[in-house]
């Protein structure tokens, strides 16, 4: 509640309470990397000698090949033209894990929607990666650039698992990345 007879502004006591969720760890993935400008490349590499093959009557003259070519080449430029996009404007996504749960792409899933957290050993590092508990057999990559080194990793998975041996019981936490 604001104001008060003297001139003092006086806050509510819920506004004065609230803490923010402790961050276990906050990381950002970049488009703006090699790796985009490489993807759209290799897409715009696919789909213009599809589409001109397709085009010029140079495949079988069949008007769903024909037709199926085209879209696919269309699709593939348009997904090169995103990712070139991405990479233009800078565009990054935000990876928070904290107390509250994890937050990515601006969707936060708390520790009660999730039934295991981990690693993937991917080039480069290790990526996170959860199960949500709606869809236990489906993995979900929490992508960050760059990716966490093995000692991070275990750093991390260390702290969530004391911090989620007490708050939230039922999720795994995967100590050891695995090798895809």
């Amino acid at each position: 509640m604001f104001g008060g007879g003297n001139g003092v502004i006086q806050l509510d006591p819920a506004i004065l309470e609230y803490s923010a969720p402790r961050p276990f760890f906050v990381g950002r993935y970049r488009y703006r990397t090699s790796h985009s400008v490489m993807a759209a490349a290799g897409l715009a590499a696919f789909a213009f000698p599809l589409g001109y093959a397709a085009l010029a009557n140079r495949l079988p003259v069949y008007p769903f090949v024909t037709g199926a070519s085209v879209l696919f080449s269309a699709f593939s430029l348009a997904a090169a033209g995103y990712l070139l996009y991405l990479w233009y404007v800078r565009r990054e996504i935000v990876l928070k894990v904290t107390e509250e749960g994890v937050e990515y792409r601006g969707k936060v899933r708390s520790w009660s929607r999730i039934t295991r957290i981990g690693g993937a050993t991917m080039a480069g590092g290790v990526t996170l990666v959860l199960s949500p508990s709606e869809l236990p057999l489906v993995v979900q990559s929490l992508s960050v650039t760059p990716p966490l080194t093995e000692r991070q990793f275990i750093d991390l998975m260390t702290k969530l698992q004391a911090y989620l041996a007490a708050s939230c019981p039922g999720v795994v936490v995967d100590m050891k990345p695995t090798s895809d």
